[in-house]
């Protein structure tokens, strides 16, 4: 009884190593693996452009260039705005925006200055050093339910 279990194994194993041969060899290069997710993240290039003070806010323009040939969903942007090390205000963005493929948008954002900051913005305007005055946003994008970190830097002339 024990030779047949013995023979019924070894016939089990042979049969598995040729299903595992023929999947690699006519099955699996047939099969496209789609590229990971993660990378179509890599691919992103976010960067700030055209920062304008108006009154008691900053409204400022992230720029989301998309490399890939998939569209990507942006569902929310929150972080920390700095003038010069100091932080000014909050941003938090909800929302579904679609990054096109192979294409620019922009996602304009505004930031409610705090009291603190437009005393020393109004401060370093009066002292001559409002030019070259450097906005920060520290913050994350989430971009098809992955958050990446965002550290962007646009300097104000």
């Amino acid at each position: 009884m024990a030779n047949g279990n013995s023979t019924t194994l070894l016939w089990s194993a042979v049969g598995l190593g040729i299903a595992y041969v023929g999947y690699k060899k006519f099955v699996q290069p047939y099969v496209v693996i789609p590229v990971p997710a993660q990378l179509y993240l890599k691919r992103l290039l976010i960067v700030i452009k055209h920062v304008r003070i108006r009154g008691n806010e900053v409204q400022f323009d992230l720029s989301v260039n998309n490399p890939n040939d998939k569209p990507l969903t942006i569902k929310s942007v929150v972080g920390l705005v700095y003038m010069n090390n100091i932080p000014v205000g909050e941003v938090s963005n909800y929302g579904n925006t679609i990054i096109t493929p192979n294409a620019e948008t922009v996602i304009p954002l505004a930031v409610k200055l705090r009291t603190i900051a437009v005393i020393t913005y109004l401060l370093n305007a009066i002292q001559g050093k409002k030019l070259g005055q450097a906005f920060i946003f520290k913050g994350a994008v989430n971009v098809n339910g992955t958050p990446l970190k965002v550290g962007e830097k646009y300097k104000l002339s």
